[in-house]
């Protein structure tokens, strides 16, 4: 037993003389040490990102340990901040780079809905004075007036959103290079307004259906130098407005005549008067939209268009189209009057004491331009393009007319109201170019 406890005393304390007599051997010089901290700092500070972050641990390691080594310690103190601010920025751009990435690859992936999540999120963390929310916003209010044209409701709320946005920072004074990117760049400031309006005014009034807070857009797209300008189909949709608010006026007119045994009375006249007002307004946007059909257009639509004046002009000028194609080959030089402006009603024809009746008209059958056209227009247009004095008729007669036979004080004075040609569908402009 003895034995044995003397043989454990010497194990340890042999292991207590071999662990007191390696120490030595193994621990690092405190300079050593201090030097290879020092030297971690120096090889990874100019290094990658990943690196940069080890340069600043090692510093902030060297501060705690080394406080007495005061050249090195003031200095660390003094780069650290920096290095981590540059660090910071690194960072910061590499985020921004997988936002513009993401972005990009939904815009190539012609996938609008991830595009405008992509758009949102790249908009909302941007620099106050950077450039490109303006572009982001630009663009996808461009994906969301083709959408819109598709019959694709979806982007209707966002697109409208950010065509006001845009609308509002250019007239704020807010620019950018490219106005847009991607197939939509516009090129100009004025041209980015005039399809920023224009979006609103087809969204407004063709997919949520509320046509007279759509006609100012629309009427602004005219009057910029904007390639909107020349687009037919706007001051079409703007004719058409004018004459479904005629048929809506002859609608009352109608009923307050029944009322009256079949009479006018001076109400009935004044709405006749307002009824004509409106259609020299139609007038005034039809014609220009006559002049602006290009060689693209089907010749149905031209023909439609021109139909369609007829009826008006006969309407307001007691069956009459003398004059017509004088009044189409002269309409562009003059000022087209502001939608949100009133209408000055027409002095009526007074034949006789007996009511100036019409059978009611059907509404107009003009349609929506819903889909894209096949073919952009390349460049943006300076001056309007004018038709030749002598304007041709269609092809075809319009089905019916508007007629006034005018009797004696004892005879009816009788119009028979006509169902105007359709003109053809025009497609709203798609913009697959750079503009």
């Amino acid at each position: 037993m003895k034995t044995i406890y003397r043989v454990l005393v010497l194990g340890i304390l042999m292991m207590a003389f071999t662990a007191v007599t390696v120490t030595p051997i193994f621990a690092q010089d405190p300079q050593e040490e201090k030097a290879a901290l020092y030297k971690k700092y120096t090889d990874n500070y100019g290094g990658t990102l990943p690196q940069m972050e080890v340069a600043i641990e090692a510093g902030k390691q060297y501060i705690a340990k080394y406080p007495e080594d005061k050249d090195q310690v003031d200095y660390l103190k003094g780069a650290i901040p920096a290095l981590e601010k540059t660090v910071a920025k690194k960072k910061k751009d590499m985020e921004r780079a997988e936002r513009i990435k993401r972005f990009e690859i939904a815009m190539k992936g012609n996938k609008p809905g991830d595009a405008i999540v992509a758009g949102k999120d790249l908009i909302a963390k941007e620099e106050p004075d950077s450039t490109v929310p303006l572009d982001v916003e630009i663009v996808l209010a461009s994906v969301g007036l083709d959408q819109a044209a598709a019959k694709v409701d979806t982007f209707n709320g966002d697109t409208l959103a950010f065509a006001r946005s845009v609308i509002q920072k250019l007239e704020a004074g807010k620019t950018t290079k490219n106005f847009g990117g991607f197939q939509y760049e516009y090129k100009s400031k004025d041209n980015t307004l005039g399809w920023m309006n224009y979006a609103i005014g087809y969204i407004t009034y063709y997919r949520q259906d509320n046509k007279k807070d759509a006609l100012p857009y629309l009427y602004k797209s005219t009057r910029l130098n904007s390639e909107t300008n020349k687009l037919s189909n706007t001051y079409r949709i703007i004719g058409l407005w004018y004459l479904e608010e005629a048929l809506r006026i002859d609608k009352d007119r109608l009923a307050k005549i029944a009322v009256a045994e079949n009479k006018d009375t001076d109400e009935t006249l004044a709405l006749l008067a307002l009824q004509k007002g409106y259609a020299d307004r139609s007038i005034d946007a039809y014609a220009r939209a006559y002049n602006l059909v290009t060689p693209k257009d089907p010749k149905d639509y031209k023909d439609g268009i021109y139909s369609r004046l007829q009826d008006l002009f006969k309407f307001r000028y007691d069956d009459k189209i003398e004059g017509i194609d004088a009044y189409v080959s002269t309409v562009m030089s003059k000022p087209m009057p502001d939608p949100s402006t009133p209408v000055a009603p027409v002095a009526a024809t007074e034949t006789s004491n007996t009511a100036t009746t019409t059978k009611p008209t059907t509404k107009p059958t003009d349609k929506p331009m819903d889909k894209p056209m096949d073919k952009p227009m390349d460049k943006p247009a300076t001056t309007p393009t004018t038709k030749p004095t002598t304007t041709p008729k269609p092809a075809t007669k319009p089905t019916s007319t508007t007629k006034t036979d005018n009797g004696s004080s004892n005879a009816a004075a009788t119009t028979t109201t006509v169902k105007p040609k359709t003109p053809a569908k025009k497609p709203v402009a798609k913009k697959k170019t750079s503009r």
